[in-house]
């Protein structure tokens, strides 16, 4: 009988927010088992409101692996754990499973896995990932994970609804815009033009633009807002994880380049739109989202950098808008 469960999922951002489908299933397929999550500092905001786990641990990547992977083995020496679940597809996420001692050990195995899992998973490049996730799941015992989920607290419901009170925002509908991505994908971004285009398009429908997302975002967003004239809102940069989970929540729809926060709108419910050049929106894009890419013949290219996205530049704000604007979407609920 499987009493302790230890769950590796380490990060990035967008594909925490998908393994929440799996911890669902984790606990649906185990539901007197203790449930124990291992994932990194950056997260526990986003996931102290889970109620599947019993308890979270962290691994500072950010510290030299070696050491802290035997501290993390002290640490969990007494945990008694009968199963893991690596849902990292990397070797050394591989290793901390072996480290926790645990009987039975299913999950991702990277390269060589060197014994580290003895219900070894190879990822399919091919297939999405809630299906390889799904792979992992089958190996483990569990059921298929089928919807994300989004775990707040309720007073962070509502600080984000007093912070946008604060940034002038007076009841009207609100379209969440994140415009960044991550430092090493500047290829992801959508134009700043198009975003300054989509922004006053929303306005003159009688929705309010809220730009959301970190500091990259929101030195995009200076740059969109310049371009620009409308009312638009913006609280890029002034969030951390939870509250920008809280924000996105309240918008009747969000717009999103290939970035975490795609996933959070997501996993919230609301009307998703992603806008995916470089990399394949039917692989990678979570359930629900609906997925605009050109398809073009050079796609996907999976370059981190590009002097010309074409495959971006032929998605125009007009068709953003149009899905929007269809009467089955989010924004009218």
């Amino acid at each position: 009988m499987v009493r302790r469960i230890l769950v590796i999922k380490l990060g990035a951002l967008g594909d925490l927010v998908l393994a929440s489908a799996a911890f669902a299933a984790l606990r649906k397929g185990f539901p007197t088992a203790e449930l124990t999550l291992l994932t990194t500092p950056a997260y526990l905001p986003l996931m102290r409101a889970c109620p599947h786990f019993a308890a979270i641990r962290l691994f500072d990547r950010d510290r030299p692996f070696l050491p802290e992977a035997f501290r993390l083995r002290r640490e969990l020496a007494g945990g008694g754990f009968d199963l893991a679940v690596n849902l990292q597809n990397n070797f050394k996420a591989g290793l901390l499973a072996r480290l926790t001692g645990a009987p039975v050990r299913a999950g991702f195995q990277k390269g060589l896995g060197l014994g580290l899992l003895n219900r070894p998973v190879r990822y399919a490049p091919a297939a999405n990932a809630l299906e390889n996730l799904n792979r992992v799941l089958a190996r483990a015992g569990a059921p298929a994970a089928a919807h994300l989920e989004l775990y707040l607290r309720p007073e962070t419901e509502a600080a984000g609804r007093e912070k946008l009170s604060r940034a002038g925002w007076k009841g009207e509908p609100l379209i969440g815009l994140h415009p960044g991505s991550s430092r090493e994908w500047p290829a992801k971004r959508w134009p700043a033009n198009y975003w300054a285009r989509l922004s006053s398009a929303i306005e003159k429908r009688g929705w309010r633009p809220l730009f959301l997302g970190d500091r990259a975002a929101a030195a995009e967003t200076d740059r969109i807002l310049a371009q620009t004239g409308t009312r638009a809102l913006t609280l890029a940069g002034r969030t951390n994880l939870e509250e920008l989970s809280a924000l996105i929540k309240l918008c009747r729809a969000f717009v999103s380049n290939d970035s975490g926060p795609l996933f959070l709108a997501a996993a919230a419910g609301i009307r998703t739109i992603g806008l995916y050049g470089p990399t394949a929106g039917k692989r990678h894009a979570p359930p629900g989202v609906t997925v605009l890419e050109a398809g073009l013949e050079c796609q996907p290219c999976y370059r981190r950098d590009c002097p010309r996205p074409r495959c971006l530049e032929s998605i125009p704000p007009e068709a953003v808008l149009r899905r929007l604007s269809e009467p089955a979407t989010a924004v009218s609920r």
